[in-house]
């Protein structure tokens, strides 16, 4: 018996790269006039851009799960991912997360 499940943790990444990019495009568009605010936005953006890749790097896809018997019910093997962390994915979160404190940083503290 083969079993096919997407993880949670892979639809946060995608999910966090959708906003990520959502938000960066917005920020570049004439929506917004060209203030501090843009940039945080801007910056919010690239962090989740970051912090989604990084995650999904550190944590790769599981392909399958085949079970031995039809009694077995181990399927909390499905419901993550092995963290294989990498020196990308990892580099990927740290700016991820420094590009957030800079993003708050220019969002909340503007210096104009």
């Amino acid at each position: 018996m083969s079993i096919k499940r997407d993880s949670p943790l892979l639809t946060l990444c995608i999910i966090l790269i959708i906003f990520g990019i959502l938000s960066i495009l917005i920020s570049v568009t004439t929506l917004l006039p060209v203030t501090l605010s843009s940039k945080g936005l801007r910056v919010l953006g690239l962090a989740l851009v970051f912090i989604g890749l990084g995650e999904y790097l550190n944590h790769p896809h599981q392909e399958e799960l085949t079970l031995s018997s039809p009694n077995d019910t181990e399927l909390s093997k499905t419901r993550h991912r092995r963290r294989n962390p990498c020196g990308l994915g990892n580099l990927l979160d740290v700016l991820g997360l420094i590009a957030v404190f800079a993003a708050l940083a220019l969002l909340f503290f503007p210096y104009e």
